[in-house]
């Protein structure tokens, strides 16, 4: 009895002595992380007080004309990027993406003004067995560009002028293009059975049409 009574009381011990391990581990790794963080954040605020010293010291400046010349080409290549970004977004917010439709030949789809808001590019993409009029009324809205592209067994009527009057279409098969307004370029590259038809004194002997990779490229006039 008194063997038995003397593991229960040695058992109990090492519970206690467990659990208090456990508090004391946990209140240590509280303070050692408090600890980290509070030393990141001296260490931040003394990296932007030295730099404000530098600057005011003018040690900030470059030591050599290497050095100038890198921290040079290092502003410019961010001035270069940030540029780039903005142009991104300028174009994406210029954009109207037409895509994924398909089996709209009953009914013909017409680009209006309302559709494109503020947007002057218009991009046709994976579009098939469509028809799309861009109506004459589009020549007040300024369309900048068409892209036309990974379409098939679609038609296309363009009665709008466009200012930079080009079209460029790519990856296209099958497609029908009634061109119905002046248009100085037609791209059309890697495309299959494309059909080009200009309405009546349309196409002009200073217009161009150019193509890579077509096969059966047809023009009518």
């Amino acid at each position: 009895m008194s063997q038995l009574a003397g593991e229960s009381k040695d058992n109990e011990s090492n519970n206690n002595g467990n659990g208090s391990n456990d508090k004391r581990s946990q209140y240590y790794s509280k303070w050692s992380t408090f600890a980290k963080e509070t030393n990141d954040a001296l260490d931040e605020e003394d990296a932007k007080e030295k730099e404000e010293a530098d600057k005011a010291l003018g040690l900030d400046k470059p030591k050599s004309k290497a050095e100038a010349q890198d921290k040079q080409k290092h502003n410019m290549l961010k001035e270069a990027k940030k540029m780039w970004e903005n142009r991104e977004k300028t174009e994406k917010d210029q954009k109207v993406l037409i895509e994924n439709e398909s089996d709209l030949l009953q009914t013909v789809r017409i680009i209006d003004v309302d559709e494109l808001g503020a947007r002057r590019v218009i991009c046709f993409n994976n579009n098939e067995n469509c028809e799309y009029d861009l109506p004459s009324d589009l020549t007040q809205h300024a369309i900048i560009k068409v892209f036309i592209e990974n379409c098939s067994g679609c038609t296309f009527n363009i009665s709008c002028r466009i200012i930079t009057s080009c079209i460029e279409v790519t990856h296209c098969e099958n497609c029908t293009f009634n061109i119905k307004a002046p248009l100085a370029t037609m791209q059309c590259d890697l495309s299959t059975n494309l059909k080009l038809q200009y309405g009546q004194n349309v196409l002009q002997e200073k217009d161009s049409i150019y193509h890579s990779g077509c096969k059966n490229l047809t023009v009518f006039f």
